[in-house]
């Protein structure tokens, strides 16, 4: 469960988030839509706890092993020796060992089975 009630953050005397109370159960699918400038990576960031909110309360029930967050990057270094599979497979990184083990790998497996993109596996992530 995540709460966030009255959640402000400004930026130099100007509200970038305002007021957000909202309730987030788990089982459900949430979208966070908005137009550029609008707060949602104000809103995400403040409720990772990356940046402090001015006011209201944000509460949720999950350990930082629960929760992933991958920024909007607008550039990707080409160069950058990654497939697919292995992008994937780094979001278990918060886990202890410096070695995938085979739960992990097919746990990135299926993911890529679930979003449909499994022939893409061994492609390099910028293509």
């Amino acid at each position: 469960m995540l709460q966030c009630q009255n959640v402000m953050k400004k930026y130099g005397g100007k509200a970038a988030v305002s007021n957000i109370t909202t309730n987030i159960v788990p089982g459900k699918i949430y979208a966070l839509l908005g137009s550029n400038g609008s707060g949602k990576t104000t809103l995400i960031r403040g409720i990772l706890g990356l940046i402090p909110v001015m006011s209201g309360k944000i509460t949720f029930s999950l350990n930082e092993n629960q929760i992933g967050y991958m920024p909007q990057e607008t550039t990707v270094d080409a160069n950058f020796p990654a497939s697919v599979f292995e992008i994937v497979l780094s979001g278990s990184l918060n886990k202890p060992g410096i070695f995938y083990n085979t739960e992990t790998k097919n746990r990135a497996s299926e993911t890529l089975k679930m979003l449909g993109i499994s022939k893409l596996e061994k492609q390099s992530f910028s293509e």
